[in-house]
């Protein structure tokens, strides 16, 4: 039996070559249609491991991993699927601001209990954001580009941190 590699992927370019999609638009930030990825046999043999900050919608529930905690192999397990999205981004994309100092404090990306449940109005809330954030990065990369991803990016964690917190008191 071999033993599992395990393999950094470093920048947003490593993962969008490892899946087999187009050179990334912004360097820093990508959105994923997990739909799109065509499970490969090595996801399942090796561990890659994202130097990233993730976000991965599925269905009704989020789940947030810090820099070299998500494992890759979790995008090939048939439940996430479906309709599902993985927002990753560099820690230099917030480098400096505010945002990198915060998101310290915001436990969904610090703890092991790293899952929110959404409720439906929940739902169109962040989808709304994600549509805003993958336009930004996607079409109007200029001089204010890092600053409305950031800016966007601060205020879906305020929305993450109310819907956590909801989940918590029931």
């Amino acid at each position: 039996m071999n033993t599992p590699l395990m393999i950094l992927l470093k920048s947003i370019s490593d993962i969008h070559s490892f899946l087999g999609y187009k050179k990334p638009v912004h360097p820093l930030i990508t959105l994923i249609n997990i739909d799109d990825i065509k499970p490969k046999e090595n996801i399942d043999k090796n561990q890659h491991i994202l130097d990233y900050f993730s976000i991965l919608y599925n269905q009704n529930s989020l789940f947030f991993n810090s820099p070299k905690k998500f494992k890759l192999k979790t995008l090939v397990i048939e439940e996430y699927r479906k309709g599902s999205w993985l927002l990753l981004f560099h820690r230099n994309l917030i480098k400096g601001s505010s945002l990198e100092r915060k998101i310290k404090q915001y436990h969904f990306f610090n703890t092991k209990s790293n899952r929110i449940l959404l409720l439906e109005q929940e739902k169109s809330i962040i989808n709304n954001f994600i549509i805003s954030i993958k336009q930004e990065f996607s079409h109007n990369l200029d001089g204010y580009s890092n600053d409305l991803l950031i800016s966007n990016l601060s205020t879906l964690f305020l929305y993450f941190e109310r819907f956590s917190m909801r989940q918590i008191k029931k």
